[in-house]
């Protein structure tokens, strides 16, 4: 089983509850005033989770689907009353009917092979409207390399969560362990990190337009140092 179709269960959520609704909804906003989104404009949100971000496109007037390959987070998704699909990233079951199409919280790289996460961009891209912005939302591969943490633990409602890092060639590398009183289990994230050039070819391959690059949230520049790396691009090259 790939490691994603495991990693993305029932426990998920809890290990990743410091991703709050308030943080979604910065991030959001921000999208929305960099890709120039309007009300009434249909946005995909690519590995939607349990909807965060697909709750906030709604609030501020977008047309929001999400596709995401985790039944238990969709159905998460689904009790809020939100519009998902579910679908492998690579064969995402959409028409081009989006003015925006958005990928948040490093849903990119999980694949072996570069041709395959390249598929992922062509798919996001084939989605969009002509004129129509995609955004995507990865960690900063020079940060990453420079600060990254072998170890951590944390204690969430009556869970031991012990996550240890490493750096595998071209890949980042979760070893996750949850243990309660009921057992233990463990997961695995494996993660492709891209340079900056990287990305910006593989977005003009797929026909994109890469438009700027961002070093995260606060509209901030893109350096060295920088957490984040969102790109903003363009189908067509139109704006």
């Amino acid at each position: 089983m790939p490691w994603y179709e495991k990693s993305f269960g029932v426990l998920y959520p809890l290990i990743y509850r410091h991703r709050s609704v308030e943080q979604a909804d910065r991030e959001v906003e921000f999208a929305i005033r960099t890709l120039g989104l309007r009300p009434g404009d249909r946005v995909l949100d690519v590995g939607s989770g349990e909807g965060r971000h697909l709750l906030a496109l709604r609030e501020k007037g977008m047309v929001a689907f999400g596709a995401d390959l985790s039944p238990p987070l969709l159905r998460s998704a689904r009790e809020g009353s939100l519009s998902v699909a579910r679908a492998d990233m690579r064969h995402l079951p959409f028409t081009t009917s989006f003015r925006g199409v958005l990928s948040f919280f490093t849903s990119f790289g999980y694949f072996e092979s570069d041709e395959e996460n390249l598929s992922v961009l062509d798919e996001m891209a084939g989605c969009l409207l002509p004129g129509g912005r995609l955004l995507i939302d990865l960690p900063n591969r020079k940060f990453i390399e420079a600060n990254l943490v072998p170890r951590s633990e944390k204690t969430r409602e009556g869970h031991r969560i012990v996550e240890q890092r490493s750096l595998e060639g071209d890949r980042m590398v979760k070893q996750i362990r949850v243990s309660a009183d009921n057992g233990e289990e463990e997961f695995v994230e494996s993660v492709r990190l891209f340079t900056p050039d990287e990305i910006r070819d593989g977005l003009r391959a797929v026909g994109l337009e890469p438009d700027r690059l961002y070093g995260g949230f606060d509209e901030e520049e893109f350096d060295e140092s920088s957490h984040r790396m969102i790109w903003t691009a363009t189908q067509g090259g139109a704006k």
